[in-house]
């Protein structure tokens, strides 16, 4: 009996130490360039329902006076879109943490160069 209850008090130990344990969740990188530079900021949105057009906003991402930008963010793998101004953006897939660098030259133009690796 008194094994038992050793055994029961382990137990309750084991649980309470892996509860403790931080889960973290995978790391992507982004980063980047867009020139010539329109605005301070890109916008990360999470594709939820891409026939309805329905999105949610993740997070905004700074722009420095050359238009580069890095970001290191907590996501799920998914499918996002970097909003680049009210019209143009551009598709990423994530799935599983890596480092995303997007290159966009020419923006003045309707049909805009990007290069993702």
């Amino acid at each position: 009996m008194h094994s038992f209850y050793r055994l029961v008090t382990l137990f309750i130990f084991v649980c309470a130490l892996t509860s403790c344990i931080e889960k973290t969740e995978p790391k992507f990188t982004i980063q980047g360039s867009i020139s010539p530079l329109k605005t301070d900021y890109i916008i990360l949105k999470q594709e939820t329902d891409i026939e309805r057009n329905i999105s949610i906003i993740i997070d905004t991402i700074a722009l420095n006076e050359e238009g580069k930008f890095y970001k290191e963010i907590k996501l799920e793998p998914h499918l996002y879109k970097l909003q680049l101004d009210d019209k143009k953006s551009v598709l990423l897939a994530f799935n599983k943490p890596q480092n995303i660098i997007v290159e966009i030259s020419d923006f003045n133009n309707k049909n805009f160069k990007t290069t993702i690796t």
